[in-house]
């Protein structure tokens, strides 16, 4: 939610930028850790790191747009 935020409010290329960043790492992470999930057949917790790699991947969509029309 804060990272929709900061988009929303962003004034400066520089701040979303930034944001692309973490975010894009975030993604890694979060992606690294589905793979480790699935291999334990861990589908509960698969499950809640599938919907958190959604909503970075919404956010990366959103902060894109925004770069876009800046």
């Amino acid at each position: 939610m804060e990272a929709r935020e900061t988009i929303d409010d962003a004034t400066e290329r520089a701040q979303v930028e930034n944001l692309v960043e973490k975010n894009a790492s975030e993604i890694q992470e979060t992606t690294q850790e589905l793979e480790k999930l699935f291999g334990r057949a861990q589908w509960e917790d698969a499950k809640s790191a599938a919907i958190r790699l959604r909503y970075l991947e919404g956010i990366e969509r959103a902060a894109k747009t925004w770069l876009d029309n800046a």
